[in-house]
């Protein structure tokens, strides 16, 4: 049995509202940037398809514009064209191999498509390169314990404290409801790790 993929839904939507907030700050010039920002507005009304090619467009004017990759890839994740999506993570590694938003939001895309053990190492890397990212840690807490009847006692515990940490960051954000939600969840994984051998 696997967690609901609302959990995965809701993560996901989470990552692409962060990513669209990167838009924001991005310094397209002209044609692109109407395209990028336009692009993040479809995203976060929930127009992926738009999005997609709006983004595609901007990728189309300036191909090595890092955030215009990254939110395709999390659109093209949403529209589950993770072949595309992949594609695009590879693309944003070779314009900067250490973005730890492109490592999370690469981990989101193997959450997605049940690669859980890519998931974890990627969450685990972002995390490394920047301890402040919660859907990180939400991102390896959910890949540490795909199969309920299958974690480990030890993995519980380890994705409880992740749970843990991602409440404490998103409280630290002022995001009460994300907040909730990484506290319930860690006591869940503790209450787990309890009735595991």
């Amino acid at each position: 049995m696997r967690h609901t993929s609302v959990y995965r839904a809701l993560l996901i939507l989470n990552i692409l509202v962060f990513v669209c907030g990167l838009v924001s700050h991005s310094n397209g010039q002209g044609a692109a940037q109407e395209f990028l920002d336009r692009g993040g507005r479809r995203a976060a009304q929930g127009d992926f398809t738009g999005a997609e090619d709006d983004l595609t467009k901007v990728l189309a004017m300036q191909p090595k514009l890092l955030r215009a990759l990254m939110l395709r890839a999390t659109v093209r994740t949403q529209l589950g064209k993770f072949d595309q999506a992949m594609t695009d993570w590879e693309k944003a590694f070779e314009l900067e191999p250490q973005n730890a938003e492109a490592y999370m939001g690469r981990a989101a895309t193997n959450l997605s498509r049940q690669a859980f053990d890519r998931a974890k190492d990627d969450s685990s890397r972002a995390i490394q390169l920047n301890p402040k990212l919660a859907q990180a840690y939400m991102i390896r807490a959910i890949s540490r314990t795909a199969d309920l009847f299958k974690t480990s006692k030890s993995e519980w515990k380890a994705a409880a404290k992740d749970y843990e940490q991602a409440s404490v960051l998103f409280e630290a954000a002022g995001d009460q409801e994300n907040a909730a939600v990484a506290k319930q969840q860690s006591g869940f994984a503790n209450r787990m790790g309890d009735a595991a051998n």
